[in-house]
């Protein structure tokens, strides 16, 4: 069935159906899945259209299930920012990526984290907010009309709120 959407997909990337059955598939299969291959599947489709959403959703859920870490989904998205700045997909992703790492620290902390360890995330998420906005401005001012930058810079903004 992974070789029937293969195929299906390979004719119609942005088919609803299509990517819904090959994500049915891949929960379902258990270790008969290579999630690397899945993953480097998504990779080559990103590469023939950066924007496939479809491809973004099904990578969330391969990633999560292959257990790629949430730095390596940041480093990935990095790539495809780069690579245009105007890839809204890719901001779109990078942002559930942060609120995973988000999600991540707070089970790592416990339900009743000390103040050192609530200060020391306070301020890991604080230098990452910056370095995220210096991305985005960098992308505002090298596509000032494209929504995307401008799209994830009010994201941040509300992201970074408890922080601030």
């Amino acid at each position: 069935e992974l070789s029937l959407t293969a195929d299906c997909i390979t004719k119609q990337p942005k088919s609803y159906g299509a990517w819904h059955h090959r994500l049915w598939v891949m929960k379902g299969g258990g270790e008969g899945v290579d999630l690397e291959f899945e993953l480097a599947l998504c990779k080559q489709f990103l590469e023939a259209d950066e924007r496939n959403f479809h491809c973004w959703a099904y990578r969330m859920q391969v990633a999560k299930r292959a257990g790629v870490s949430a730095a390596d989904e940041l480093a990935f998205t990095d790539e495809k920012i780069q690579q245009n700045f105007s890839n809204y997909s890719a901001f779109h992703y990078r942002s559930k990526v942060l609120e995973r790492i988000d999600r991540e620290a707070a089970g790592e902390a416990g339900e009743a984290p000390n103040a050192a360890s609530a200060s020391a995330f306070a301020g890991e998420r604080m230098a990452r907010l910056r370095g995220e906005l210096e991305m985005v401005v960098n992308a505002a001012f090298t596509e000032p009309d494209d929504q995307s930058a401008w799209w994830y810079h009010r994201f941040l903004l509300a992201w970074g709120q408890p922080t601030l």
